[in-house]
């Protein structure tokens, strides 16, 4: 074979080999293609059948079917297709010629030259032919034919086969019986078989039987584990099964609760989620539910409450720590029951235990009630759920009240009338207790603590108090400072404390604190409110006189618009005086409270603290509604003429208030200025006991060697104690000048004041003072520190004389008084004898007859001038001056008889003061002792209305103790016939309370009570009324004579005591009347006795009626 065949040869065996490769290649790259798809497109359709379809027999399982036949077929057909196909050299040549730069078309050429007939002339010659094969045969080898012939996509069909391959492998592992599942519904459409479900629904505890009008539940769990993400249960009523009904849930765990409250009918239900979409319908029927006909429930309580045992049919009501058994009677058999405690506690619900009772039916026992024991522990509703025989679950719609009263821990409270409380060391605080307790009290005291940085609170003192056997304790404990150990300076916490039956104990919430002070301290304290008083009482004072003079400038006004204002003026000053806010009348009783807890009612303070409280509950109120009524006539009168009258009548009315106030303003502004007194002696006294200590203190380091003072230290002990002796000597002055101030307004206080300087001078305090102060000037240590002591004890005797006058040495001083005056009068008869004796001789002749020497008389115008000293100063010079006229004979008798006679006159101006002050002493002794018998009585007023019968021997006694002091307090009186018989009608209604507590009458007993407080608020009130008007006696008119200003005085004085005494007969009168006509209407069967006795009272009531309008005759 030539060259040139063998190369024309191989052109041709390269291009088929080339051709045949590209074929070989495409058949494997399309059946991987094919395959690929068809695992596709068949798993398409089954996920449509296993997510979209419906179940088995579905016509769009057939339509699926199809579609995966149709997939199938098509694959075939585009292999078949591509495959079938074949690829010749020349197309080869033809597609590497398409790729060369040259575009000649050697290769094709030469492919056909190379099949083609070598003698066919047409073609060309032979040579030209085979130099085209041989150059296309060069051309070919260099040549990169897979680079320019198409490629064939063997690589991706590979990757998706090898995908589909292992998706089918995987679901071959995975999930075998779905893949079978799957393929068996592809391939037969008609079939059964289902795919396997992730989710199996099902119901649990979902009843066939439910109550009508109740609520169905029932849970929805899954079979295979947690519900799926969305669940929808569908209900219908079978009569109505296309209208059909769903509820959607997103579910999240494994349990979903269905609740179909308010049943009426009977429904249908299933479930459909996720997968699960095979659930059947559940019929439920609907029927009347059982019901509770009847109830009965024993209540054992606790052992240590101490009750039986109780039985009920209602509402149940239990003690915290009670059995309850429950025995409940239902309408229809059942075979369960339980008991549901209240929705608000937290305790475990209750199996009842079936009551064998009812028919009996072959060998079934019909249960018709069930038996519930617990112990319950909150209130509320007990709910009952009864399983039926029939199957139905329900609760009965009756439900059975339940209240448990829990033992609750005691209450006490511990209370004073003001906390905290400045007292002294000698005070005595009365404290309220009161306990309670659900059950009982087994123990109340009450207890005092003290507190300290260190230790915290510490307990004192403690009094246990006795309990009542039922009920509540309500008491009062008089707590003394001195029982409990505190010294000055010092705090103490005041509580009570109560137990009860179960032990339980409790504390007053709010302590009572007790600051013990000393007397400065206190007196300063109390100086501060009666300051605060006196200002409340110089607003309203203020307020009332704009008021006034806003009402005279609204006299011609027509627009009312004045008389508004003045309403609203007087509004504020009612306020002030009264309340509610902060006012007068409460400042007034809380001073009261701080001076009577401190022992201090007999200082002059308080007693008129309590002469303000009565004006201002009494004629203050009385005054104050005048005014308001008066102005509302003045507003609402049609005619000038009566608005005119009330105007004035209103300003009559405002003028009286404000002279009230005018007076108690004045009154505490005095009181204030005698306690400012007494708090600057006090203070002297603590400044001289300390120069005391000091001058102690280097006379003692002195005598123990260490040298004597440095002199500059000496001149100031000097100099410290001269200003103690200034300071006296101001108070002395001040003492004086107030002294005149009061004399005529306070008699009483006068004379405390105006004793002060004798004292001092009778006492040497600052002739001893400035003893004091030469010796510590000159260094003499032990003279200074005795004259000082005696400095010391002189201004607490100077502090003791102005602290308070005592009645009986009132008394005493009387009676020394009138003595004395008995004797100067005795000594002037004696030295007017000794005159006309010596002018008989001097016109007869011959010796005188005396029956003294003028010597003798002498001597004693010098001792009864010094007994006049202390007594009666004012009598004291004209006595020595009577001595010493008598001293030169019978020729001074008569001059001597002139100042005898001047002393007497002072002596009996001394007397008579000494005379009023008595009065007015004995007068504030009454009105303490008048305030302390009502402080005693309202309470227990309050008490009767209120005690059972177990007090009521307490209130007798208690009744008595304060009749005897009425009693006791009449005697005193006796020279004031009208008060003292005003305290005997209080006595004796005080005893008829008492006999009428002890017969059991707590009405009448109330009603003596309430009498015997009026009769002493009657006598109060005559007190009140005189100590005013007495202190307005005696003002001094121009031209005077001292002798015609004590008489005025004196009948002013007797004219207000006797306008006192007037009201007081009228209030005891009325009261009397009062009772007299109760009886007669009463019809009582000891109302005959009751009648004579008033009538005895209203007999001798008349008997010092008389004496009373004779008296009132002597003075006009």
């Amino acid at each position: 074979m030539l060259r040139s065949d063998r190369t024309s040869t191989d052109i041709a065996t390269q291009l088929r080999v080339i051709a045949r490769r590209l074929h070989v290649r495409r058949v494997i790259a399309a059946a991987m293609a094919s395959i690929a798809a068809v695992v596709a497109g068949w798993a398409s359709c089954l996920g449509l059948d296993r997510w979209l379809l419906p179940p088995a027999g579905a016509p769009l399982r057939v339509a699926t079917t199809m579609v995966a036949v149709a997939i199938f077929l098509t694959a075939i057909l585009w292999f078949v297709r591509v495959a079938g196909g074949r690829l010749t050299p020349l197309a080869v040549a033809r597609r590497l010629d398409a790729g060369r730069d040259a575009g000649d078309g050697l290769l094709a050429s030469a492919c056909a030259f190379a099949h083609g007939d070598p003698g066919d002339a047409r073609a060309g010659s032979a040579d030209l032919r085979r130099a085209a094969v041989l150059r296309a045969a060069v051309e070919l080898e260099t040549l990169d034919t897979d680079a320019m012939l198409p490629r064939v996509p063997v690589g991706r069909a590979a990757l998706a086969l090898f995908v589909a391959g292992g998706a089918v492998i995987a679901a071959t592992l995975l999930a075998p019986a779905h893949l079978q599942s799957g393929l068996q519904r592809l391939a037969n459409p008609w079939s059964t078989t289902i795919w396997p479900r992730r989710h199996r629904l099902q119901f649990v505890g979902a009843p066939a039987l439910a109550p009508r009008g109740g609520e169905y539940v029932a849970t929805l769990t899954d079979a295979n584990g947690p519900l799926p993400e969305h669940a929808m249960i569908e209900f219908r009523t079978p009569s109505e099964q296309d209208s059909m009904q769903r509820e959607e849930f997103t579910t999240a765990g494994e349990r979903l609760t269905w609740r179909r409250p308010n049943l009426q009918k009977s429904f249908e239900f299933r479930a459909v989620g996720g997968d699960d979409r095979t659930m059947p319908w559940r019929r439920v029927d609907v029927a009347p539910p059982p019901e509770l006909v009847r109830w009965e429930a024993t209540i054992d309580p606790p052992e240590y409450a101490k009750r039986t045992e109780e039985t009920t049919t209602g509402a149940i009501r239990a003690l915290a720590g009670s059995q309850v058994t429950l025995r409940a009677t239902f309408s229809e058999p059942i075979v369960a029951a339980t008991l549901h405690p209240p929705l608000t506690g937290d305790a475990e619900t209750v199996t009842g235990d079936l009551d064998e009772n009812g028919d009996r039916s072959g060998r079934t026992i019909q249960n018709l009630s069930a038996t519930f024991t617990w112990q319950p522990t909150v209130s509320g509703e007990l709910g009952l759920e009864v399983l039926t025989a029939a199957g139905m679950r329900a609760a009965t719609s009756r439900r059975v009240p339940l209240e448990i009263v829990p033992d609750r821990p005691p209450e006490t409270t511990a209370t004073a009338r003001l906390s905290p409380l400045a007292v002294l060391p000698t005070a005595a605080v009365p404290v309220a207790v009161e306990a309670d307790d659900d059950l009982g009290l087994t123990g109340v005291a009450v207890a005092a603590a003290t507190q300290t940085a260190e230790n915290g609170s510490l307990p004192i003192w403690e009094q246990a108090l006795e309990v009542p056997e039922n009920g509540a304790l309500e008491s009062v404990v008089v707590v003394a400072i001195a029982d409990l150990g505190v010294s000055t300076g010092q705090n103490a916490w005041i509580k009570s404390r109560a137990v009860d039956s179960l032990g339980q104990q409790s504390t007053s919430l709010r302590p009572i604190e007790l600051r013990v002070v000393d007397r400065r301290r206190l007196l300063d304290l109390l100086a501060n409110e009666l300051a605060e008083l006196v200002d409340l009482l110089i607003e309203a004072q203020t307020r009332q006189r704009t008021a006034t003079i806003t009402l005279q400038d609204a006299a011609g006004e027509s627009s009312g618009d004045g008389l508004a204002e003045v309403v609203a003026l007087e509004s504020s000053v009612r306020d002030l005086l009264l309340g509610p806010a902060l006012s007068v009348q409460e400042l007034a009783e809380e001073l009261h409270y701080r001076y009577a807890i401190n022992g201090l009612l007999d200082d002059a303070v308080a007693q008129q603290l309590d002469i303000l409280a009565i004006q201002l509950t009494t004629r203050g109120v009385d005054l104050l509604n005048a005014i308001d009524r008066d102005l509302v006539a003045a507003q609402q009168a049609d005619q000038a003429p009566a608005a005119a009258e009330a105007r004035m009548a209103a300003a009559a009315s405002q003028q009286t208030l404000l002279e009230l106030l005018a007076a108690a303003i004045d009154e505490f502004q005095q009181w204030a200025t005698l306690q400012q007194l007494q708090r600057e002696l006090a203070e002297l006294i603590d400044d001289q006991q300390d120069l005391v200590a000091a001058t102690t203190d280097r006379a003692r380091a002195a005598l123990m060697g260490d040298g004597p003072p440095a002199p500059a230290a000496l001149r100031q002990l000097a100099a410290d104690q001269r200003e103690v002796l200034w300071r006296l000597g101001e108070v002395l002055t001040r003492a004086d000048d107030v002294a005149t101030r009061l004399e005529d307004a306070q008699p009483t206080d006068a004379t405390r004041l105006r004793q002060l300087r004798p004292l001092a001078d009778e006492l040497r305090v600052e002739t001893q003072g400035a003893n004091a102060a030469a010796d510590l000037a000159g260094g003499r240590l032990a003279g200074a520190t005795i004259s000082q002591r005696d400095v010391v004890a002189g201004l607490q005797a100077l502090l003791a004389a102005l602290s308070e006058v005592d009645q009986d040495d009132a008394a005493e001083r009387l009676q020394q008084l009138a003595q004395l005056e008995a004797a100067v009068a005795e000594l002037r008869r004696q030295a007017e004898a000794l005159a006309n004796a010596r002018s008989s001789e001097g016109s007869q002749g011959g010796a005188p007859p005396t029956a003294a020497t003028p010597k003798q008389l002498a001597n004693s115008a010098n001792q009864l001038a010094e007994q006049a000293r202390s007594q009666a100063p004012e009598a004291a010079k004209p006595l020595r001056g009577a001595a010493a006229d008598l001293q030169i004979g019978p020729r001074g008798s008569s001059a001597a008889a002139r100042k005898l006679a001047d002393a007497e006159a002072a002596i009996a101006a001394a007397r008579e003061e000494q005379q009023t002050l008595l009065a007015e002493l004995k007068l504030r002794r009454l009105a303490g002792t008048v305030g302390e018998l009502l402080a005693a009585q309202r309470p227990l007023v309050e008490e009767m209305n209120l005690a059972e019968s177990a007090q009521a021997v307490d209130l007798a006694t208690r009744q008595a103790a304060i009749r005897a002091d009425a009693e006791a307090a009449a005697e005193t009186v006796a020279d004031m016939p009208l008060f003292a018989f005003g305290l005997r009608s209080a006595a004796a209604e005080m005893h008829r309370a008492e006999l009428a507590v002890a017969a059991e009458s707590q009405e009448a007993a109330a009603q003596a009570a309430a009498a015997a407080v009026r009769r002493l608020e009657h006598v109060a009130a005559a007190i009140v009324q005189q100590q005013s008007a007495a202190r307005g006696a005696g003002a001094a008119n121009p031209g005077e004579s001292p002798q015609e200003r004590r008489d005025a005085r004196r009948q002013q004085r007797s004219l207000a005591q006797a306008i006192a005494q007037i009201r007081l007969l009228r209030g005891l009168q009325a009261d009397l009347q009062q009772r007299t006509e109760q009886l007669q209407q009463s019809g009582a069967v000891d109302a005959a006795d009751a009648l004579a006795t008033l009538r005895a009272e209203q007999n001798e009531l008349a008997d010092v009626a008389e004496k009373l309008m004779r008296a009132l005759e002597q003075v006009d």
